[in-house]
């Protein structure tokens, strides 16, 4: 986007922050009589402005934030007449008081609920529980559970989404589990125990989360020919064809395709591809077939009365490009290089002491790669390469960068600098029409637990154990804007949500000049049958904006350093 497209996607982001919490307040305050001086959408001089009735409506010049100036908020300071007073602020019952202050809080919850609801209403796209990979020796494939099952329990509980499958599974770590699962619609259950792993919840903070080894992803049949003597080059297969069929029966995803040809047992199969929207014709003859000197797995392979080579191998684990300068590059990998395993000594601070390598393959580019972000850089890593004919090590000595994050913050990334053909990963999907109802109680759900992961946050920012260098302010909030918007619509609304709920939990905080601040001071007022002395609550307002002026400052501080600085 350009510049003026970006100024007026945050205008829109931040005006409807201000002027729904905003609203809350003027709305409440207006229905309980209180006379309301002017509604105003910033701060500063008046950009747009007009009067009707006893309010002045204003959008300022400053956007980051707004006000409802209501008769009676400071006790004692603006009480015009007597006439006036029974409409101030101050004279309204301590319930109508606190309706008006809650109310700006509660109209952040009450648009981000209707934002939800509109985005759920409707043709939705779900992650099903179908099984597009199942990694060998995980729990899941020792268990008996393989590619294409469809789970439909877990420990009797149906499942529908993949969501669930994560929460019942993920939730369970060193459990045992039941699940249960369709096998071309034969139910089948398995009893397993998921692995313990250690991983950072959205807080950064190591937890225990269960692992079984599956994946709702799949690999497309897309192929990869290395070597140019092999039955799948000699048939005219090419790197890059979107295989569709074997024998004129359909494959959607790379298992499939091994499935077929694995099962398949005549002299010669064709397999039907689409390349660059046109569909062709391959038949691999048996008599072109040697053995496989890299991968003797019959899945690879014609299984006619032995394991055949056929020349095919998925897209995915093959290098598509080599970024100069990066340690791929130094290392002498180059596209066309087909990863199978990475093995890995890990870094001793204690040279003196012994450590084993591990072997870990490389089966999907998407999962296996992504997990070197786990591993100290420092460590010793060696490829295990196909490259054309041959099989090859090749030792790389992998690097690190500092990455800033809008979200996330400041972190180091493992540089690795190989990249693949991003097109070969799909996932198994559904549509289903959500009505009204089932989308209203979704949207709360996602309100509730907005909530709780925002309240949480702020509770471990308070006390020390997320860094306050999370913290953003207007610069991370245009970013935030303009990245959701460049993703779509949906993405903007949804993340406006997010935010809004953010700023009422963040005004709720007991902090003075805040509404949790005013709400802070009834409660004492309801305890204490009185309300506080003026001087406590001047004293309290000074402590007030001193607290948010740190705040801003050191937000704006983070900002700068993440994105202007870098």
């Amino acid at each position: 986007m350009d510049a003026i497209t970006n100024i007026l996607v945050f205008a829109l982001f931040i005006g409807t922050l201000v002027f729904f919490h905003e609203l809350g307040h003027f709305a409440v305050a207006k229905w309980c009589g209180v006379k309301v001086h002017s509604f105003s959408i910033g701060f500063g001089p008046e950009l747009l402005a007009f009067t009707k009735g006893e309010t002045r409506y204003r959008i300022a010049l400053l956007p980051l934030g707004g006000y409802v100036k209501m008769l009676g908020e400071q006790p004692g300071m603006d009480e015009d007449s007597t006439e006036d007073y029974s409409r101030s602020l101050a004279a309204k019952p301590l319930w109508q008081r606190t309706a008006v202050v809650a109310a700006g809080p509660i109209a952040n919850f009450l648009l981000a609920a209707v934002v939800y609801q509109v985005l759920f209403i409707g043709t939705q796209t779900f992650n099903g529980t179908k099984l597009g990979m199942v990694t060998q020796g995980g729990a899941a494939y020792e268990a008996g559970i393989r590619p294409g099952d469809r789970i439909t329990a877990i420990n009797g509980e149906p499942v529908s989404v993949w969501e669930d499958v994560g929460t019942g599974i993920g939730g369970r770590p060193a459990e045992t589990v039941s699940v249960t699962v369709d096998r071309a619609g034969e139910s089948k259950t398995f009893s397993l125990v998921p692995k313990s792993v250690m991983e950072p919840n959205v807080f950064g903070e190591m937890k225990p989360r269960g692992k079984v080894g599956i994946s709702l992803h799949y690999l497309k049949p897309i192929v990869a020919v290395l070597n140019a003597e092999s039955p799948a080059a000699k048939a005219g297969l090419a790197s890059g064809d979107f295989i569709t069929k074997v024998n004129g029966v359909e494959v959607e995803a790379w298992h499939d395709l091994k499935a077929a040809l694995a099962a398949h047992s005549a002299a010669s199969v064709t397999l039907t591809y689409e390349r660059d929207g046109v569909e062709g014709n391959a038949t691999l003859s048996a008599t072109d077939a040697v053995p496989d000197f890299a991968e003797p797995q019959a899945w690879t392979t014609l299984a006619l009365g032995g394991t055949l080579y056929t020349g095919l191998v998925a897209q995915d684990t093959v290098i598509a490009e080599v970024e100069g300068d990066t340690p791929a590059h130094k290392g002498g990998l180059v596209p066309n290089d087909r990863l199978l395993s990475v093995s890995v000594t890990p870094f001793q601070e204690d040279s003196a002491s012994q450590v084993e390598p591990v072997t870990r393959p490389i089966d999907i580019w998407a999962s296996d790669l992504p997990a070197l972000q786990e591993l100290d850089a420092r460590g010793s890593f060696v490829f295990d390469v196909q490259r054309g004919t041959e099989r090859i090590k090749v030792p790389v000595t992998l690097a690190t960068q500092g990455v800033s994050d809008p979200l996330l913050g400041n972190r180091q990334e493992v540089v690795f600098g190989a990249s693949n053909q991003a097109s070969t990963l799909s996932a198994y999907r559904f549509e289903r029409y959500v009505g009204f109802f089932e989308s209203f109680e979704k949207a709360w759900a996602r309100v509730g637990n907005d909530i709780s992961l925002i309240g949480i946050g702020i509770w471990k920012l308070i006390g020390g154990s997320v860094s306050i260098d999370n913290v953003g302010g207007p610069i991370m909030l245009f970013v935030v804007a303009e990245r959701s918007a460049d993703v779509g619509w949906g993405a903007f609304w949804s993340m406006l949500a997010h935010i809004s709920i953010n700023l009422g939990l963040l005004n709720l905080l007991p902090i003075p000049v805040l509404d949790g601040g005013h709400l802070m001071f009834y409660a004492f007022e309801a305890i204490r049958r009185r309300p506080p002395s003026m001087r406590a609550r001047e004293v309290s307002q000074l402590i007030g904006m001193a607290l948010l002026l740190t705040l801003m400052v050191v937000a704006v501080s983070n900002d700068i350093v993440r994105f202007i600085l870098g």
